[in-house]
């Protein structure tokens, strides 16, 4: 989904795709995002299954790494080079395990890869940021099984290998759909791992879309007078900009930088109390709460608004819905701050080439910064003691 304005940017709580991919051994590495045989899309309960089958490859089947976008200057593999990637791995001793499993035994199925893989890509075009989530599941099945049998792993490629080759493709391709990322992540371990014979690629999209709870809780006492709290649950917002956090505490504890540019992503929670009910329009009352907490959070969509903290931008949420709804006598609110960490590609400088990384990030859900407060105006609040 497309923002209008980098400044402006929000994005609200998520829906949830799937789509998975298996695919088997190729013959030589197909052009990323396009099949070479037919696929079978298969729709159940919402979840989009392509199954691409071919026969198994051989020895000396042509692959290589599949090109980064700016090929310029770069040089096809040869034959003396095409399987330096491979080492020895498929040149293994069959004999030295081939009675080790049970007498009577036999797979019905193995593998094995790296789950929840999570990822936020950001599309940076000019003024204008887009934004895709996912999760990724990656599974493996070698031709042998001497990694189950005698824990011989030297054909193993490990599962961290497996989340950072996510990380990595992502930098390097970008991310149209989660078909096409996960027919490129196919390709690739196919084409980059001789001894792997299927890979299985899950992937999970959650679109930002505006979803946000409304809440009610009236409590009141024989002979007495309503007391009306109205509330909203589950508002996530983000931003890709003009959010930073620097200056705060240095001592031996600290390990996190200044940040003078981050991602902003928070889950509001929030209730106000009315002050009189009488001749209320509640709907007006939720539209302008909602209204100031997104003015308050993106600002307009042309120039966007700082957020030096969420402190910062928790009170000037508060403040504004008092000040605009007299209705109202309190308000409290929680802004957890949902951490999306910078991905580091120095390691993979052979990979990517520029590892200046402003478009991969880490979704953390755990542990996050839990930031709250309550606003009530003196009078009031003073009346209640």
């Amino acid at each position: 989904m497309k923002a209008r304005s980098i400044p402006g940017d929000f994005y609200l709580a998520r829906l949830r795709s799937s789509t998975n991919i298996s695919s088997r051994t190729l013959d030589n590495m197909r052009p990323a995002l396009a099949p070479s045989s037919p696929a079978e899309p298969h729709t159940i309960s919402g979840l989009t299954r392509i199954r691409a089958h071919t026969p198994p490859r051989s020895h000396a089947a042509r692959t290589f790494l599949p090109s980064p976008p700016e090929t310029a200057g770069r040089k096809e593999p040869t034959e003396e080079t095409e399987h330096h990637h491979y080492h020895h791995h498929h040149h293994y001793h069959h004999q030295d395990y081939a009675g080790a499993m049970e007498a009577g035994l036999e797979w019905v199925a193995r593998g094995y890869g790296k789950g929840n893989v999570k990822l936020l890509h950001v599309r940076r075009e000019g003024p204008v940021h887009s934004i895709k989530e996912y999760e990724v599941d990656t599974q493996l099945t070698l031709e042998t099984d001497k990694d189950y049998l005698v824990g011989d792993n030297s054909d193993v490629v490990a599962t961290d290998s497996q989340k950072n080759t996510v990380y990595v493709l992502a930098k390097r391709h970008g991310i149209t759909s989660p078909e096409a990322f996960a027919l490129l992540l196919t390709d690739h371990f196919l084409a980059q791992y001789a001894q792997v014979t299927n890979v299985a690629i899950s992937v999970r999209a959650y679109p930002w879309q505006r979803q946000v709870e409304h809440t009610c809780k009236v409590i009141k006492k024989r002979g007495g007078v309503a007391e009306v709290w109205t509330g909203l649950e589950g508002m996530r917002l983000l931003k890709t900009t003009q959010s930073s956090f620097v200056n705060f505490v240095q001592d031996e504890f600290r390990t996190l930088p200044d940040q003078e540019d981050r991602i902003f992503s928070t889950v509001v929670s929030a209730s106000w109390r009315y002050t009189d009910i009488a001749n209320i329009d509640f709907g007006r009352t939720w539209i302008t709460v909602l209204k100031v907490i997104k003015d308050n959070f993106s600002g307009p969509a042309d120039s966007g608004i700082s957020s030096p903290s969420v402190q910062h931008t928790l009170y000037n949420i508060i403040k504004d819905v008092l000040l605009q709804l007299p209705e109202v006598s309190q308000m409290k609110m929680t802004m957890p701050n949902k951490h999306y960490f910078n991905i580091d590609m120095s390691k993979f400088e052979n990979v990517v080439g520029n590892i200046h990384n402003n478009e991969v990030f880490l979704p953390v859900d755990k542990p996050s910064g839990m930031i709250s407060g309550t606003l009530g105006r003196k009078d009031l609040t003073r009346a209640k003691l």
